[in-house]
């Protein structure tokens, strides 16, 4: 019994490409009776690490390009090649998760190292992810989540990207240079005021 998510984890592209086509019988460990639009979709979230699989997989993708189900693929591409696959592929850069947030607002907040966080924000705003968006639980923008876990780097980019540092609308305890200076992050205070 073959499953998606072992052909992925052996990166065998040959099989793969054989379940999409529908010539060879696959399941999934995660749907019962799954339609090759299942399989397709299960294929995808499994092969984060696998460009030319996620490349594969996109085709037969038929969710609306606003599903939170993005948001959550989206978290878990492994590599920034596969990253952009997912954006070129018109999938709404600011797809909101579960809580409300998009993926600027959890990349701040995001196990990854800083290189990669840079990288996919940087990916998600050539594809027209906004700067302005607030979370309804922390009312931040992606800045304000920056500032908050003190991500010198973000702050940098979204600043030369256009975020208003001072966010006069913004609750007083839920701006920029709020959550900077609650965490003691010294550098984003300055970058903030200058």
């Amino acid at each position: 019994r073959i499953t998606v998510e072992q052909v992925v984890g052996e990166r065998d592209l040959k099989t793969a490409q054989a379940i999409l086509d529908g010539t060879l019988k696959a399941y999934s460990l995660n749907v019962d009776e799954p339609t090759l639009t299942d399989l397709a979709e299960q294929m995808l979230w499994a092969a984060a690490g696998s460009e030319e699989i996620v490349r594969m997989c996109l085709p037969y993708m038929t969710r609306k390009r606003d599903d939170p189900w993005w948001n959550y693929v989206l978290l878990h591409a492994a590599v920034p090649e596969g990253f952009k696959l997912i954006l070129d592929h018109g999938v709404d850069p600011d797809v909101p998760g579960g809580g409300g947030y998009t993926i600027l607002h959890h990349l701040a907040s995001d196990y990854c190292n800083e290189e990669t966080r840079v990288i996919r924000a940087t990916l998600l705003l050539d594809a027209g992810a906004s700067l302005t968006t607030r979370d309804p639980l922390l009312k931040s923008t992606p800045l304000g989540w920056a500032c908050r876990w003190g991500r010198v780097e973000l702050v940098q980019l979204y600043l030369s990207r256009g975020a208003d540092p001072r966010e006069p609308d913004a609750e007083p305890w839920a701006t920029p240079l709020a959550w900077a200076t609650k965490g003691g992050h010294g550098q984003i205070v300055e970058l903030l005021r200058s």
